[in-house]
């Protein structure tokens, strides 16, 4: 069984296509050092076949919002805006609007960016049948910043449950069905999640709510394959990013970070830091290698 990764950014800001491209390069620098079999392995691949991003296409109401607001752009000074965006850090007001207002979007399109994510899952079953020696079957790990990790959480969440709210787990193995408009495809074995910036601790508090499961009975809210792993990195200067483990107790391993040592700068630009961890970049290689090493048989 091959190992692919679906990465997904926080909503407002994931629209930029090349959002991944510094985390995959340390990874495969990573793979290099500590496994350079699987690191052959995965370049001998097509493109985008074992690391594939998720960019949205979909126009959210902070977006439109910020546009009303400021129709002439953010009134930062010119040169203060540019010099940010060149060291890829966002405003303030641009961090109010595309990270935290987008835990208030999602609420709007939250079939469509789910939708996205199904479709690039499917998309990777496809690749594999059309492959002369495709396995039957491949190991996926999503890779979630801010609220990309609540849809990657959602994701993983809803491929393996019975429709409705309170869908139990559909299956006692790790196995993910995807519906789409071409009806359900399945094939794909959850292998990780990798949440990065996340708040997944404030959607808990919406206990009772038709929209989430966090705290749906019957077992945890998702299963991952022998050797999985779900990895939270958290930085304590980050606002929108916390701890996971009191909430879904062994299933989550917390992981601190430090994204930007600069004194008093951290509460703004510590949550765009992970895409550039070296924490993370050993860890998501680390698993990768352990999954692909564990993967027995000619389609391995």
């Amino acid at each position: 069984m091959k190992v692919h990764i679906i990465a997904v950014h926080g909503i407002g800001q994931g629209r930029r296509a090349g959002f991944s491209e510094p985390l995959r390069q340390m990874v495969m620098a990573e793979l290099e050092r500590r496994a350079p079999g699987v690191a052959w392995e995965i370049r001998q691949r097509p493109p985008d076949h074992f690391w594939r991003e998720v960019v949205w296409d979909v126009h959210l109401p902070n977006e439109r919002l910020f546009r009303q607001l400021y129709p002439g752009g953010d009134p930062m000074p010119g040169w203060a805006r540019r010099l940010l965006h060149r060291l890829g850090w966002p405003t303030h007001r641009e961090f109010a609007f595309y990270h935290l207002g987008d835990i208030f979007g999602y609420y709007a399109q939250k079939g469509q960016i789910l939708g996205q994510l199904r479709q690039a899952a499917a998309e990777i079953v496809k690749e594999h049948e059309q492959l002369r020696d495709g396995p039957s079957s491949a190991y996926l790990t999503v890779v979630g910043h801010s609220m990309g990790s609540v849809v990657a959480f959602d994701f993983l969440h809803e491929a393996q449950r019975s429709p409705g709210r309170y869908g139990e787990l559909w299956a006692e193995e790790p196995q993910l069905a995807i519906d789409t408009d071409r009806g359900r495809v399945e094939g794909l074995v959850a292998a990780g999640l990798f949440t990065m910036g996340s708040p997944l601790a404030l959607f808990s508090l919406l206990q009772g709510e038709e929209r989430h499961h966090y705290r749906a009975e019957g077992g945890p809210p998702f299963r991952l394959a022998p050797g999985g792993v779900w990895c939270n990195f958290y930085d304590e200067e980050d606002v929108v990013s916390f701890p996971l483990r009191g909430l879904f107790g062994a299933l989550v391993e917390d992981i601190r970070v430090d994204n930007c040592r600069l004194p008093l700068a951290g509460a703004i630009f510590s949550h765009s830091g992970y895409w550039r961890s070296v924490e993370v970049a050993q860890r998501l290689a680390q698993h990768i290698a352990d999954l692909q090493r564990a993967a027995s048989g000619p389609a391995g």
